[in-house]
């Protein structure tokens, strides 16, 4: 059985950690997700230097930094080597389905920022978020895929009375319309922008150029070999051959095809949100999940076409019945 290599274990150095991660971003086969993890990674890297220079970080906050970077590092290379779910994580992060990016990405939905939220009886939610979660659970395409939970009452549901026949208090009032408003924010798909938009579009039509980035040789260690390797220590004498590699999935050959259905699935769920000036209305335009596949062209032998249509009448297009040859007694 192969063993999987060690990428990065806790006495691995923080600028080994650092370069690693920075390596597997140029090995993504996506351009947008390579460049947002890469900046990801970076800025993360620093906000630890600058806050340990400021404040100090204590060795457990060093610790869960250090666990969470290398969990990031396995992310990124069972992404490259070809794990469906991995890849498909990383460009859910990339494009803000999930993640991060998707509360930056919220921010144009919900207004004023600096204005505090009371929910009282006077309070309505943002107009865009509202209508594009309307528009999101019209989408049978995008409750099909399951990433969030489709938003089923489009106004606070706030009783008259109360289990005790009197008016629903104004404190119950406010904490109603704050759960949902909270339950809005979780399940809308936030609007990604323009120009992202067109390239992953472009990309799960096949009409954009792509190529598999190549990934850099191994350079050949010229150290003598020896059993005490981090693989031996890690995951102690190699076994026999098993599936133990294969419970969370198997690697792919990471191609056009693979890369277009992953596409597909990311356009479906990311739609693209304008101003219509002469309607005085939100446009909203989703990703097409059935996009047209190029199909190759197939040619058949005429000679063997022609004998799948021995025997048929060519006039009643019935087969012809052949009949039984009488024994002579």
């Amino acid at each position: 059985m192969a063993v999987p290599s060690v990428l990065a274990t806790r006495s691995t150095p923080w600028r080994h950690l650092y370069r690693s991660l920075l390596r597997e971003c140029t090995y993504l086969p996506d351009p947008i997700a390579s460049g947002y993890m890469h900046n990801y990674i970076r800025s993360g890297f620093r906000e630890s230097v600058s806050e340990h220079k400021i404040r100090g970080l204590k060795p457990i906050q060093k610790l869960h930094r250090h666990r969470r970077f290398r969990k990031l590092l396995s992310l990124l290379h069972r992404a490259n080597q070809g794990y469906l779910k991995s890849l498909q994580r990383v460009l859910f992060l990339s494009y803000g389905r999930i993640g991060k990016r998707r509360n930056f990405l919220m921010r144009p939905l919900l207004g004023d920022q600096k204005k505090i939220e009371t929910y009282d009886d006077d309070w309505e939610p943002p107009s865009a978020l509202l209508t594009l979660v309307r528009d999101q659970s019209r989408r049978k395409a995008v409750s099909e895929l399951k990433l969030r939970r489709n938003v089923k009452v489009f106004e606070p549901p706030i009783p008259k009375t109360n289990s005790w026949g009197r008016p629903t208090p104004f404190k119950r009032r406010v904490n109603i319309r704050r759960k949902w408003h909270q339950s809005l924010m979780n399940s809308v798909l936030p609007m990604l922008p323009e120009q992202e938009w067109e390239v992953l579009q472009g990309l799960a039509s096949g009409k954009a150029p792509w190529s598999a980035p190549k990934r850099r040789k191994t350079p050949a260690s010229h150290q003598q070999d020896t059993l005490l390797t981090p693989e031996f220590i890690v995951y102690g004498p190699p076994k026999g051959p098993t599936f133990a590699t294969y419970l969370k999935g198997r690697p792919h050959n990471i191609t056009r095809k693979f890369m277009e259905n992953i596409w597909k699935k990311v356009c479906t769920l990311t739609p693209k949100m304008t101003w219509d000036e002469t309607n005085d209305k939100w446009s909203i335009t989703w990703g097409l999940l059935d996009v047209p596949r190029r199909h190759p062209s197939r040619k058949l032998d005429p000679e063997k076409g022609a004998t799948l249509f021995q025997g048929i009448d060519p006039r009643t297009g019935l087969i012809e019945r052949q009949k039984p040859n009488k024994a002579k007694i």
